[in-house]
């Protein structure tokens, strides 16, 4: 798993799928279509594609001003403001937190 910094956001490849997740004081794990990194307000940076909360049986919706990375944060958040993590196969949201606690 790696947090999705802008270093790691840059190397995204547009039409392709990721599975994002964060675990803070909520879990979620989302599928995510890259499109590109557009400009929202001032300095601050959003994902634009689209998304899917795997918890969910709603399709995919636009993910514009839903993950965002604003100026001077570390890393991109959800829209409620945890930090989201790319994960690899096989890991889930539950891998977010024990991933932090044995760091």
């Amino acid at each position: 798993m790696k947090l999705l910094t802008q270093e790691v956001a840059e190397t995204l490849e547009a039409n392709k799928s990721y599975h994002l997740g964060y675990n803070d004081l909520n879990t979620a794990e989302i599928i995510y279509k890259h499109k590109s990194i557009d400009l929202m307000f001032s300095n601050d940076l959003t994902l634009n594609g689209s998304m899917k909360f795997l918890d969910m049986n709603d399709g995919f919706i636009d993910s514009k001003n839903r993950l965002y990375k604003l100026d001077g944060d570390a890393s991109y958040t959800a829209h409620n403001g945890e930090p989201l993590f790319i994960l690899n196969k096989g890991e889930t949201c539950q891998d977010i937190i024990n991933n932090t606690i044995n760091k």
